[in-house]
C-alpha cells in the first residue's frame, strides 16, 4: 500500500500531527537490549502491547492527526496495525536519526506545521503532556 498524505487522520482544523516512529514487531528487531533477559516471544508481545497502546493514545488526542514513520520493510505490516485512515510512511535511510529527519521533512508543510515525533514505547505518557506540547507549538507558531 503506497503511503498517501490524504490518508492521515485529521480531526479538527488546528493542523497538528503526531507521528509515531515504530518498527514492525519482529524477533531480533525490537527490544533488542532486553534479549539477554527475556525470551523472544515475551519481547514481541511486550512490543506489540507498547505499539497498540501508543496508537490508542495517539488516536485519543482530539484535533490531532496521526501517522507512522518506519523502516521501508515494515510499511505493509504496520499499515495493518494503523488501520485505514493513518498514513504509514517509509523513513529515508536507517536508524532513529533517519526516522526523525523523515518525519519533519515529510510532514512539516504550510498545511501542517505542528508536528511532534513520538516513539512507540511510551504509551504511559499522560495525554495531557502531549496536548500541552501541541499547545506550546500552537502558541509559538501563531
Amino acid at each position: 500500500m503506497p503511503p498517501s498524505s490524504s490518508m492521515v487522520t485529521h480531526s479538527g482544523n488546528d493542523n497538528s500531527l503526531l507521528v509515531v516512529i515504530a518498527k514492525a514487531p519482529r524477533a531480533g528487531t525490537v527490544k533488542t537490549r532486553l534479549a539477554q533477559i527475556f525470551p523472544p516471544a515475551a519481547l514481541l508481545e511486550l512490543y506489540r502491547c507498547f505499539l497498540n497502546d501508543t496508537m490508542a493514545l495517539a488516536k485519543s488526542l482530539d484535533g490531532v492527526g496521526v501517522a507512522i514513520v518506519c523502516p521501508a520493510c515494515d510499511v505493509d505490516e504496520l499499515a495493518l496495525v494503523a488501520g485505514d485512515r493513518i498514513d504509514v510512511m517509509a523513513q529515508m535511510g536507517e536508524g532513529l536519526a533517519a526516522a526523525l529527519t523523515s518525519v519533519f521533512a515529510r510532514f512539516t508543510t504550510a498545511d501542517c506545521r505542528r508536528v511532534i515525533a513520538f516513539n512507540s514505547d511510551s504509551p504511559h505518557l499522560p495525554r495531557t503532556v502531549l496536548r500541552s506540547a501541541f499547545d506550546v507549538l500552537a502558541s509559538a507558531i501563531s
